[in-house]
This record gives structure tokens, sequence and C-alpha cells, in this order.
């Protein structure tokens, strides 16, 4: 099974390899530290030492 990580998956029509690997995916298998409701932010960067440079100053507040 060939799955490319470079561009977006379909959910709604994957290819057929991209359908086997999301058909066997197990989501949330961990509890999420005994809370009720996890929100999760998922980022993209296109630009990775910018992303970088963003995240360290979102971390330490400068």
């Amino acid at each position: 099974m060939a799955v490319t990580l470079n561009t977006p998956i379909s959910w709604e029509n994957p290819s057929a390899d991209d359908r086997r690997m999301l058909d066997g995916l197990q989501p949330n298998i961990l509890k999420g530290h005994v809370r009720e409701v996890l929100n999760v932010l998922f980022l993209r960067f296109d630009q990775a030492a910018k992303g970088k440079a963003f995240l360290k100053a979102l971390a330490t507040g400068t």
C-alpha cells in the first residue's frame, strides 16, 4: 500500500490505497486524560523555517 503524505487525502473520494489506509486507522485509542472533551488544532506550514519561528515565538511569548 503506497500512501503519499505530501498531498491532502480526499475523505469523500480517496484512491484505493488511501481508502485501505483510512479504513485501517484506529483514532482516539488513548483516554484523553479523563477529559470528556478534547479539542485538537492541526496546523500546516508551507515554509518550515517560518513555521518553526512562529511556534517558538508563540511558546516563549516573544
